[in-house]
């Protein structure tokens, strides 16, 4: 199976506009299954689901918008900004511990 080919395809087939009415009603229903899961209703299968629905509108928005490379770029940017903030949160929690034990307060 060809992914690529697919998108490319559906995009083609369904039209711009009805794709984009599509994303929207996808992104909606994983937004519901997210919501079930705050009030206890999680049901893992459905959350699996929703998050590949939106997976494959993903890769036809990448296509209608011909930003691939872009979003990838993007991604990049993204995660190396969050695993800073991660490294210096934990950098702030060490400090943090180390001035409590240095003044006696605290157990390691």
């Amino acid at each position: 199976m060809n992914k690529t080919r697919i998108i490319k395809k559906a995009v083609k087939h369904y039209g711009k506009d009805n794709q984009l009415n599509v994303c929207i009603e996808e992104l909606s229903e994983l937004i519901k299954e997210l919501c079930k899961d705050k009030r206890g209703q999680a049901n893992a299968d459905h959350i699996a689901e929703e998050m590949a629905d939106v997976c494959i509108m993903l890769g036809q928005l990448s296509e209608i918008y011909q930003n691939t490379d872009a979003v990838n770029d993007w991604i990049i940017r993204k995660l190396l900004r969050l695993q800073f903030r991660m490294n210096a949160e934990d950098s702030l929690k060490c400090r943090c511990r180390c001035s409590i034990l240095k003044r006696g307060h605290g157990h390691v």
